[in-house]
């Protein structure tokens, strides 16, 4: 049975070994991405350090965002296009989004080099916080180019289902990175510096690889003339990418102003939070690992108008992703005070993070619901709707909780915003999903039960 084959008749479950379990390892590469900065510049034992590299997470966040923009929409439309055989609007899917996050990438690292360090205010680095925002920032926009193109690569190499060349890519990226961090961090006494350093230098190499192995690719096209007599395929790229996108841009803006409101409560408060997220992080994005791989299966169902099938694959998926997130919730809770002692030595720092991961956990088994109604909802080609939820979760709903968490109960009131703005998050979620499946049946498909 080929692949096609399989993603239209073969059983979930095999669907999950072939496109999901493999990027739940490249989500776990993210993890480790994000985990090994922070974990060697805890060994330094300066909380300022940590704080820096916590509240440059939001500027990180923004080139990923815009990798998703490209990476993902790229992504959902070339598995539309390869679905429906349209090999024309593949090859300038692909040309697009390659052009596109090399420009993109270009203009946002000039800008972030030049003014590191007003953006690291704006994150709220101060007194000896500053410095250390400063350096990391402005080494990490000039690698901006290589960061942001190395993401939309790693989501265009999934599109047809197979997962071994972004497994290949962001392992190489990710060991090269954990490599370099003692390095450049302890060795040389680079600090700040050594971690932005090695980010990029990962996003780099691994960027190579994922360009080398993409370009053999039938169909692919990194060639701009593609795009002639193309253009609407960059609208569409966009309109696919924007909800996911929109939810990791206004997660860093958000994330931006939660930083914002904890630096007021010392560097401590704020190291604590850089260290806790962490946590939540790694149950989120194996959630999502889960989500985003099945996701070009249901376009690819969808793109050959077999709905009953996508339906399926989402709802089995969406179990799946549940019980996951349950279990590493579980496992997260029971070994909170070791997994925040690993990051960071100091004593205070460590007692309010096992607070502030304690909170988070409270609704972290709910992640991969809605991961699922997320990736459903883009994957069925209503973009709006997803659009319309990650702009309700990231921003009208979680920015006023912030400021009214903080306002009635201070620093532990703080800790809650997150958790009420998911909960509101999930009944939306479910919500749209149900008007989708009632769209679908009155074309003539499943009902909303077969979701």
């Amino acid at each position: 049975m080929n692949r096609d084959d399989m993603i239209m008749r073969g059983p979930v479950w095999r669907l999950w070994l072939g496109m999901s379990l493999p990027t739940i390892f490249v989500m776990l590469v993210i993890v480790a991405y994000n985990m090994a900065d922070v974990y060697f510049i805890g060994r330094v034992g300066d909380a300022a350090q940590v704080a820096a590299i916590s509240l440059a997470g939001p500027a990180y966040g923004l080139i990923q965002g815009l990798g998703t923009l490209l990476g993902s929409g790229g992504c959902t439309a070339a598995a539309l296009a390869s679905g429906r055989g349209r090999r024309v609007e593949l090859a300038a899917v692909t040309s697009f989004c390659l052009y596109g996050s090399l420009a993109v990438g270009t203009a946002l690292g000039i800008a972030g080099a030049v003014y590191a360090t007003e953006v690291g205010q704006l994150l709220g680095a101060r007194g000896a916080v500053q410095p250390y925002a400063a350096e990391y920032l402005r080494i990490l926009a000039m690698g901006a180019p290589a960061i942001l193109t190395t993401g939309v690569l790693a989501n265009m190499a999934r599109a047809d289902g197979s997962m071994k060349d972004a497994m290949l890519g962001n392992g190489l990226g990710t060991v090269l990175n954990i490599v370099l961090d003692p390095l450049l961090i302890e060795v040389l006494g680079l600090g700040v510096r050594g971690a932005a350093l090695a980010t990029v230098l990962g996003n780099l190499i691994g960027g190579a690889v994922l360009l080398t192995r993409l370009a053999r690719r039938p169909g692919n096209s990194f060639d701009p003339r593609a795009l002639r007599g193309n253009a609407r395929v960059c609208g569409r790229v966009l309109a696919l990418g924007l909800p996911l996108a929109l939810s990791v841009l206004l997660g860093s803006c958000a994330g931006a102003l939660g930083n914002g409101l904890l630096s007021g409560y010392g560097t401590v408060a704020v190291a604590a939070n850089g260290v806790a997220s962490k946590a939540g992080m790694l149950v989120s994005m194996v959630a999502m690992g889960v989500c985003m791989g099945i996701q070009p299966a249901i376009s690819i169902a969808c793109g050959r108008g077999d709905a009953k099938r996508a339906c399926r694959i989402a709802r089995n998926t969406g179990l799946m992703a549940f019980a996951l997130s349950a279990a590493l919730t579980l496992a997260c809770a029971v070994g909170r005070a070791g997994f925040v002692g690993a990051f960071v030595r100091e004593p205070e720092v460590v007692q309010l993070g096992v607070v502030m991961l304690s909170v988070s956990l409270i609704v972290c088994p709910l992640s991969g619901i809605y991961q699922m109604c997320t990736a459903f909802l883009q994957a069925t080609g209503d973009a709006s709707g997803a659009t319309l939820l990650s702009v309700l979760r990231q921003g009208i709903v979680f920015v006023p909780c912030l400021y009214i968490t903080n306002m009635l109960g201070g620093l532990y009131g703080l800790m809650y915003a997150g958790v009420i703005a998911d909960v509101a998050a999930l009944a939306l979620a479910l919500m749209f999903v149900y008007r989708q499946g009632r769209r679908l049946h009155g074309a003539g498909m499943p009902t909303p039960a077969a979701l």
